[in-house]
This record gives structure tokens, C-alpha cells and sequence, in this order.
């Protein structure tokens, strides 16, 4: 039954029906007395289908076993250091593990610093105690993958030192910016121009546009003609994982295989023309400099001789290139410092290779491993609960989170029927934590891709509570949600000529000529639009039907989300022309059609998202005391990495969806969906809630199994409730 038909008494008895069956299905009443009576169910960890090993795997996991078995306990080894002469006071400022880390004096050390552990104190720590010990700050070289991380960085350790100008010297920066820095200042030793500009992403797409123009490219097995911007990120995926384009677009982006011949081509073209006019691009930043180290060992001698010391903030999120560059940078002394957590590796989709931090023992076969585990984020019960996701972990640094923080509740699961209901749970829950005096920006919603928001957001707009979104656009930002806005606009207001210009361009056989055309017409004849006026064009069947459409999106007698659900039916096939993604989209059609189920008129409707649309004055609240706007969080995992807040949830975990359906074959992926996983649950400092409705329909499938993390844990970490019912749990 459909969703347009909520609020009528068949649907309301049909729910009602459905919540009964639902509620009887999971529960298990077989459960024997002794047992406690009436339990909840949930599949088994043997429930679910686990991809297996290649050969390739299971020797690596081997090997990696056999050297962690060897390098696991130097904190033991480790003499005491002399801190006598020490302006600060690390033992005072520092636990026993971070301490072993920031004095560490023997050779090539990888830090294992959990979530929450405070890594970046440990990193501000190290670089003053080797100041400290006479270290000349030139001599020290702080890779991380921001700027401002690395200006934070050497700001801190300033204020420890209590002298901003004993920091001065030191470099501090990204890959790429370090990189650049040694390719102009050697560019006469290497053999290269120094007057080469960088292309920055957007620079790069430009061209990559012109290329693909210049080429002609047509339409293909009715697949779109890729944008610049994927065409881009294909080429620079394959170029950062060493694999080729048709590998990438057969793994990642198999809808582009029609163009594969054509991305390759536009690639070899893109790398000449930078090369005649003196660009480099960010991958070749990286790659000339790791040439030019690995080819001139006058230059490699150089660069090590200036940069003895070296620290690397986040190791588990570089690439191939640049886990090559740290074995190149850290020359024969071997003085690098590496910190990371491999548990926390979640951007392979930017190229990041996890096996970077886990072979780090084997690059450097002297070097120590330090694991740092006191946690100062979360509560007892959280780290309970995340530790056991560590356990679940195949590939990766045992290790077990503690903490002195107390805690008065074990994280929540909790199913609900539709995600409508899931959304208002989690907005009630959210007001009920404002009430009690919390500020909303200490609360977030976390959810494994964006579309996954839409009905969130759409609750948090019905009810006026203030939020923001990270990652991904908001909701009426998306092309088409401002395409579907444009058709109620101009049924509102026929003078719109800005609406009008959108989707006429949406149509077969109108371009800009074309288009200017009927909107003069319009204009012309007071706004009044009839296709009749155009039925010598080829175009004059189009008009026709949208003049229906329009005809109907104006009948204030039918309920606005009947229109809208109509306006979806017309839209779609245009959507499925204009955009690669189509099906990814088709959930966001679904969620307008609920807002506008609000009783509203059309103006009503179209004045709310205008005046206050997500991200706007309706979303921002006034500052709060600490200069942070009042407003929930809602964040795909992959934007969450590196913040926390008091109150997290985590939405839609359902296998499938959260992990990812196209992890589930492949082990590497999977492990990667429960690194995040673990990413999500860890940002929550005093309470963690998981969620899930009964199912799912996305991209034409359908997922009702509740996620294999849920089962992955120990029933006695978690509360488990069915809508507002607490259940006692097994597993199946």
C-alpha cells in the first residue's frame, strides 16, 4: 500500500495489521520460563554469509600475525627515559603508554593511538620533547592531511614549550604541500621547470571538460556522457591505487564501462597537456617528487640529510604513493614516527590503503609498535560495546579501549516498522535531550550514505528543530529536488522565468535558444503558457504535456501530495535521462511527496522550503556560549571521522544497507564497512542508539535483515527495544 494513502482509516487499520505481525515476528514466545519468558529475536553471527579469503588474504593475514606476535610488548622493553632536564612535565601530563610513545629514542615507531586515546596531544608531545632534547626544529618534518592540523600542531607544542619562535622551523604540512615545497626548491638538481602551476580539483575537471568536448563524445547504450568531475575521479583513483581505469570503472563505477576506452583516452590527452603547459595536478605532485627521491640520490640525500625526524599524523589514510614516500623520506637513520589507527581506515574510496599501517613492521623490521588505549571520550559501556566490534575485526592490531569515564546506560538497538517511524523516535528523543538542558549541537545522527537522511530530515523540518548536514548536499540543494521545486514554482507563479529556463532545458530537442524562446512567449503573453503557440516545432508534443501536468499541479482540490507523487511519474523519465544515478535519487522524490503531506497549501509549502530550507535560518539557531550554532548534526560516517558528541545515532542498520550491499562479497570491503562501524559507534561520549526499521527499499532491492554488526556483539552490552518495548534478546 502506498505511502500517499497514510491518514485514511483503510491505511490506518492496515498499519495497525502490519505493526502486529511485525511486533509477533520478532518476538519468540517458545522461549522456555526458566529462560525469562518471552525474548526477542535476532539472527546469529552464523546467520549471515561471510566472504572468504583469496590465497593472497590468508598469506598476508599469516604473516601479519606472525610479526605482531614479535613486536607487541616494547613498551616493557623500553629503559626509563631521563626527563630530569624537561621544561615539561610529561609524566605529569601523559599516561604510561603515551609516555613511551613521545620518548621513544630507538629507531622506526608505529603508534596505534585507539579513538579517543588523544593522539594529537601525543603528536605535540613528541615534537616538544625532541626539541627538547636538542633536535634542531628544521630538522623535523610533521606530515598530516590538513594545513590547519598541522598549524594546531606546532601551535600547541609552541605553548608547551612556552616559546612560539623554538617551533618556528618546523615543517609542518600535507603530502602534497611538502612535495611541492622540494620540487620548486630543487627543481635545477631533479631537471625540472619550477615555474610549473598546480591544478586544483575544479581546474583539472575544466580541463578534463574541454578534452572530453574536443572529443566528441556521444550518448552510448543509453548511459549519459560522463561529467567532468567522475571522469576525473576515475582517472585519479587509478592513478593513487597503481590499477587501471578499466579496473576502477568495473569495480566502482561499472554504469561508465560503455566509456572506458574513452576515459583512458581523455587521460593520456589530460597528461600531455599538463606536461606541454608546465601543470601538475595533485597526483603528480606526488609522483614526480617520489620519482625524483627514488631516481636522484643526490636529491634523496638532500631531503634526508635536512629532515631527520619524521612524524606522520592519520598513517592509516595514505595512499600507495605515499606509504612509498614515508620508506623514501625516512633514509638510513629510520627516524619516523607513524600514528594512526587501523581500526579507524575508512577512505579507500579516496585511495587510502589500510595495509599501509598493518605492514608497517614489515617495511621497517626494527621498529617498535606501541599501542595506545586509554580512552577520555567515551563512557565504560560504550568502549564495552566497541571493543567487541574490534574483536570482529579480521585484519587489524588487537587492542582493548579503557576508560575511567562513568556511564549510566548501555548503548540501545532499536527496531521500528517504517523509517517514518524510526525518524520520529529519533526527533522525539532529540527534543526530550534538549528539554533536559543539552544543547543541540552536542547531538548528531550518523547514517552510512546520505539518502538515508531524507525522512530524518524531513521530521526534523515538520517539527522546527534546528540542524545542519555534513556531507553530501542538503536535501533541496539536490539537482532534482530543485528540479521538482521548479514545477511547483511555476505552477504557483507563471512569471518565473528562472523555473521556467530549468526545466525546459530538462526536455528532448530544447536548448538555450529554445528554451529563451518559450520563455519570451510567456513572458510576452502575461505569463499565460499554452503549447498551442508552438505546434510548428518539433517540441510541440513536450509543451503539451507538460502544459497537463501544470494543469493538474494547479488543482488546489486534490491534496498536495497527490500532485506531487503525479509530478513524480512525469519527472522520472527525465531524471533516468539526465542522471547516471538515477535510482540513487528516487528515494529523495518519495520524501517530498511526505513533506508535502503536511496539510499545507502550495504556497505554505513553497514559502517553508524557500524562507527556511536546510542549512539557512530555518537550521541555524543563535550562538551558544562557546560560539557554536545551536543545531543537530545529521552526517554520512565518512564527514563524522575525527568529531564526538554527547549524544549519538546511528539510522538504518540494516544488512545491506549498513554494511553496504556491495561489500558483502568481498572481505576487504566488509572489514572496511565495520571499520566504520566502529568509526560511528566511537563518536559518542555518554550515549550511543542504533536504529533500524523493518526494511529498506533502495535501487530496486529491498533489505528487511537487521545489520550483521548487531549480531557481531554480546547481548549483554546493549539494551534492545521493539519500538518502546524492552526485550530481553537471543540469537537465532
Amino acid at each position: 500500500m502506498d505511502d500517499k494513502e497514510i491518514g485514511t482509516e483503510e491505511q490506518q487499520r492496515y498499519r495497525e495489521q502490519q505493526q502486529k505481525q511485525f511486533y509477533a515476528s520478532f518476538i519468540d514466545r517458545n522461549t522456555p520460563s526458566h529462560a525469562g519468558g518471552e525474548q526477542a529475536s535476532l539472527p546469529g553471527p552464523d546467520q549471515y554469509d561471510r566472504p572468504k579469503m583469496n590465497a593472497a588474504q590468508q598469506v598476508f593475514l599469516e604473516q601479519f600475525q606472525q610479526y605482531c606476535s614479535t613486536l607487541d610488548a616494547h613498551i616493557e622493553r623500553m629503559p626509563q627515559p631521563d626527563l630530569s632536564n624537561c621544561k615539561v612535565d610529561y609524566v605529569q601530563m601523559l599516561n604510561r603508554e603515551q609516555l613511551a610513545a613521545v620518548t621513544w629514542n630507538t629507531g622506526p615507531l608505529l603508534v596505534i593511538a585507539g579513538a579517543g586515546t588523544g593522539k594529537t596531544w601525543v603528536i605535540c608531545c613528541r615534537t616538544a620533547y625532541l626539541i627538547e632534547q636538542g633536535i634542531p626544529p628544521e630538522q623535523i618534518l610533521l606530515l598530516t592531511f590538513t594545513r590547519k592540523a598541522a598549524r594546531e600542531m606546532i601551535d600547541r607544542t609552541a605553548v608547551l614549550l612556552q616559546s612560539s619562535g623554538s617551533t618556528a622551523d618546523i615543517h609542518g604540512g600535507t603530502f602534497h604541500g611538502f612535495a611541492n615545497h622540494m620540487l620548486r626548491r630543487y627543481a635545477d638538481l631533479i631537471g625540472i621547470d619550477r615555474n610549473y602551476t598546480i591544478l586544483d580539483s575544479i581546474d583539472s575537471q575544466d580541463v578534463i571538460s574541454l578534452i572530453r568536448d574536443e572529443m566528441k563524445i556521444t550518448r552510448k547504450k543509453g548511459s549519459p556522457v560522463p561529467k567532468s568531475s567522475v571522469i576525473s575521479t576515475v582517472i585519479s583513483r587509478a592513478r593513487s591505487c597503481d590499477i587501471t581505469i578499466k579496473e576502477v570503472i568495473l569495480k566502482e563505477y561499472d554504469y561508465l564501462e560503455p566509456y572506458c576506452e574513452d576515459i583512458r583516452m581523455i587521460s593520456t590527452i589530460f597528461r600531455e597537456y599538463k606536461q606541454s603547459h608546465r601543470q601538475m595536478d595533485y597526483d603528480d605532485l606526488l609522483e614526480v617528487f617520489y620519482h625524483a627521491l627514488k631516481t636522484h640520490g643526490q636529491f634523496r640525500k638532500k631531503v634526508n640529510s635536512i629532515y631527520r625526524y619524521i612524524i606522520i599524523d592519520e598513517f592509516q589514510d595514505t595512499n600507495l604513493i605515499q606509504g612509498k614516500l614515508v620508506e623514501l623520506l625516512a633514509g638510513e637513520e629510520k627516524q619516523v614516527m607513524a600514528v594512526g589507527d587501523d581500526a579507524q581506515s575508512i577512505y579507500a574510496f579516496r585511495g587510502a590503503r589500510h595495509e599501509n599501517i598493518l605492514r608497517f613492521p614489515a617495511v621497517f623490521p626494527e621498529c617498535g609498535i606501541i599501542k595506545i588505549q586509554q580512552n577520555y571520550r567515551s563512557s565504560r559501556e560504550i568502549l564495552a560495546y566497541t571493543n567487541r566490534i574490534i574483536e570482529s575485526m579480521v585484519f587489524g592490531y588487537r587492542k582493548i579501549l579503557s576508560s575511567e569515564i562513568p556511564g549510566d546506560q548501555k548503548p540501545e538497538v532499536r527496531r521500528f516498522f517504517y523509517q517514518q517511524d524510526e525518524a520520529s523516535w529519533i526527533c522525539s528523543r532529540i527534543e526530550q535531550i534538549r528539554e533536559k538542558g543539552t544543547e543541540l549541537s552536542r547531538i548528531a545522527v550518523l547514517f552510512r550514505s546520505q539518502y538515508l537522511s531524507n525522512y530524518i530530515q524531513a521530521e526534523m523540518l515538520k517539527r522546527r528543530i534546528p540542524f545542519t548536514v555534513y556531507g553530501g548536499l542538503k536535501f533541496v540543494e539536490r539537482r532534482h529536488i530543485k528540479d521538482m521545486l521548479a514545477y511547483l514554482r511555476i505552477a504557483l507563479n507563471s512569471l518565473d522565468a528562472a523555473a521556467w529556463n530549468r526545466i525546459l532545458r530538462l526536455l528532448p530537442d530544447i536548448g538555450t535558444v529554445r528554451a529563451s524562446l518559450v520563455i519570451q512567449t510567456i513572458m510576452q503573453n502575461g505569463g499565460t503558457f499554452s503549447s498551442s503557440s508552438f505546434s510548428g516545432y518539433s517540441f510541440s508534443s513536450r509543451l503539451k504535456e507538460l502544459e497537463v501536468l501544470l494543469s493538474t499541479l494547479r488543482n488546489d482540490t486534490m491534496p498536495l501530495q497527490d500532485r506531487i507523487l503525479k509530478l513524480k511519474q512525469y519527472y522520472l523519465p527525465l531524471m533516468k535521462t539526465h542522471c547516471s544515478d538515477y535510482l540513487s535519487r528516487i528515494p529523495d522524490l518519495d520524501v517530498l511527496a511526505v513533506l508535502g503531506g503536511s496539510g499545507d497549501s502550495l504556497e505554505v509549502f513553497l514559502s517553508d522550503l524557500a524562507l527556511d530550507p536546510p542549512g539557512s535560518t530555518f537550521q541555524e539557531a543563535e550562538y551558544g556560549e562557546e560560539g557554536q550554532k545551536e543545531h543537530v548534526v545529521l552526517s554520512t560516517i565518512h564527514s563524522a571521522k575525527g568529531l564526538e558528541w554527547d549524544h549519538v545515532f546511528i539510522a538504518a542498520m540494516l544488512d545491506g544497507v549498513f554494511p553496504d550491499a556491495r561489500s558483502l562479497l568481498n572481505i576487504e570491503e566488509l572489514e572496511e564497512e565495520r571499520r566504520m562501524f566502529y568509526v560511528a559507534c566511537t563518536r559518542a561520549k555518554r550515549e550511543l542508539v542504533l536504529t533500524f526499521p523493518s526494511y529498506i527499499q533502495s535501487y530496486s532491492r529491498y533489505f528487511s535483515l537487521p545489520s550483521r554488526f548487531l549480531s557481531e556483539n554480546r547481548k549483554d552490552l546493549f539494551r534492545f527495544f521493539i519500538e518502546e518495548r524492552e526485550q530481553k534478546i537471543h540469537y537465532l
